[in-house]
């Protein structure tokens, strides 16, 4: 799965994802935020 994730065509892929996505509200960016504390410390 590592392998595929270093794929540059893969990042291409999340990089036009993330654009078309726009903005996050800043309930979402604490929302985000608070999940990559939870995740990081596991």
């Amino acid at each position: 799965m590592a392998q595929r994730l270093l794929d540059p065509a893969i990042e291409d892929e999340i990089q036009a994802l993330a654009a078309e996505a726009g903005s996050m509200t800043e309930d979402q960016r604490a929302t985000l935020a608070r999940l990559l504390r939870l995740n990081r410390a596991a």
